[in-house]
């Protein structure tokens, strides 16, 4: 007899806030909405990101435009990860793990829920 327990993961819906801080504020916040778009938050910039989501199993995907344009020489990063075009994450209970592949944590951050 052979037993198959699948997993159904979680949305991903809600706020999430940078662990890592800078002047006592998280760096970025994300909010996953239910329609599947999403807006990013950066500390450092007056730009609301926007954009689209996607769940995969533990995979969270973030797709915007904002994500394809080439900055300026020594801009700031406007974006959370090192995937190009995307931001991938990894789903862990109430954090995102950022994704610098399909499998590897990029750094030490993460994003956590409120």
């Amino acid at each position: 007899m052979h037993l198959l327990l699948l997993g159904c993961q979680r949305p991903a819906l809600g706020t999430y806030a940078d662990s890592c801080t800078a002047y006592h504020r998280p760096g970025v916040v994300l909010t996953l909405h239910p329609d599947h778009t999403f807006a990013y938050r950066f500390q450092y910039l007056d730009t609301l990101v926007t954009g689209t989501w996607r769940q995969a199993h533990d995979t969270l995907t973030l797709r915007s435009a904002f994500f394809l344009r080439i900055p300026p020489p020594l801009a700031p990063a406007v974006k959370y990860t090192a995937q190009p075009g995307v931001d991938q994450f990894a789903k862990r209970g109430n954090r995102l793990v950022p994704l610098t592949d399909a499998t590897d944590p990029k750094k030490q951050c993460f994003l956590q829920r409120h």
